[in-house]
C-alpha cells in the first residue's frame, strides 16, 4: 500500500526540527536526514555527509516532479492552458537545478550518480495521471504544492548541517522559490 504524498510531507513535518537537534554539538551528520526517513529514496544509501546526502535526495526529489511536468505539459491532454504553460515553467528550473545538483555531486564528491523518480513519486504520478481534461489543473497544482512542501521540509532539516557554502546557498534559493510558488499554486488549484 502506498502511502499518499501528502501524508509523507505531514509525516515529515513533524520531524525534529533544527531546535530539536541544537542540543547537538558534536557536527556530526545523521545516518540520514530526518525528512528522507519520511520520503521513500528509491533505497538510496546515505552517506553520512549532509550536503553529499541533500544533494542525492534532492535530485531524485527533482526528478519526480520533472515527471510530472512533462507529462502535464502534453497539449490537449489534460489540464488547462496555464496548468501546461506552468508546467513547462516549472520543467525548465527544476532541469536547471537539477543540472546544477549533478554537476556539484560530480565536482564535490566525485559522485556521478544518476537520479531516478522515487516509488512514492512514481505512485504519485500515475494516480494524478488517471484525472481527465480540465479537472487536472487544480489536481496538479495541489501535487506540485504538496511536493515542494516536502522539498521545503528536507531543506529545512539539511539547513543546519549544511558545511558546503555552494550547496547551502542553493537550498536556501530553492527553499524560496519553493515557498513562493506553494502559495501561487494553492491559489491557483481554487
Amino acid at each position: 500500500m502506498r502511502i499518499p504524498l501528502l501524508l509523507l510531507a505531514l509525516v515529515a513535518a513533524c520531524s525534529p526540527g533544527p531546535a530539536d537537534r541544537a542540543a547537538d554539538t558534536t557536527g556530526a551528520a545523521p545516518a540520514t536526514l530526518p525528512a528522507a526517513a519520511a520520503h521513500d529514496m528509491a533505497g538510496m544509501s546515505m552517506t553520512g555527509n549532509a550536503d553529499h546526502d541533500f544533494l542525492r535526495m534532492m535530485s531524485s526529489h527533482h526528478k519526480g516532479l520533472i515527471a510530472l511536468a512533462h507529462e502535464s505539459m502534453l497539449k490537449g491532454s489534460r489540464g488547462t492552458p496555464q496548468s501546461q504553460e506552468d508546467a513547462q515553467i516549472l520543467d525548465a528550473r527544476q532541469d536547471r537545478e537539477l543540472e546544477q545538483m549533478i554537476s556539484m555531486l560530480q565536482a564535490l564528491f566525485r559522485d556521478s550518480t544518476q537520479p531516478a523518480v522515487t516509488p512514492d513519486d512514481q505512485a504519485t504520478l500515475d494516480s494524478v495521471l488517471r484525472i481527465p481534461g480540465a479537472d487536472y489543473a487544480p489536481v496538479f497544482y495541489r501535487t506540485v504544492a504538496d511536493h515542494h512542501r516536502l522539498a521545503v521540509t528536507m531543506i529545512d532539516d539539511y539547513l543546519p548541517r549544511a558545511g558546503q557554502p555552494d550547496v547551502k546557498a542553493l537550498a536556501e534559493r530553492m527553499r524560496q522559490e519553493h515557498v513562493a510558488e506553494i502559495k501561487q499554486f494553492e491559489r491557483k488549484a481554487r
